[in-house]
């Protein structure tokens, strides 16, 4: 579950077939991403810290004008990846 990647009143879903990735909008402003086909290898490597240390300042770091875009953008790049 990934926090803060939603704008208020948004709703998205994302479904990667090469990487068997689900992300789905919960709430206001969480979005759960589900690793159907890893076996568990999600929790053993990078991806959530890749999360934080590079996707997520993307976003915090986009100027007002292109966070919309850079939310969406960097929700699928990641959740796909």
């Amino acid at each position: 579950m990934l926090e803060g990647v939603l704008l208020p009143s948004e709703f998205d879903f994302v479904h990667c077939m090469i990487s068997g990735t689900v992300g789905i909008s919960i709430g206001e402003d969480r979005f759960l991403v589900v690793l159907l086909w890893d076996r568990a290898e999600g929790m053993r490597g990078r991806a959530l810290r890749d999360w934080y240390s590079e996707f997520r300042p993307r976003i915090e770091n986009s100027s007002e004008l292109e966070r919309p875009q850079a939310v969406y953008m960097v929700r699928h790049v990641w959740t796909c990846s």
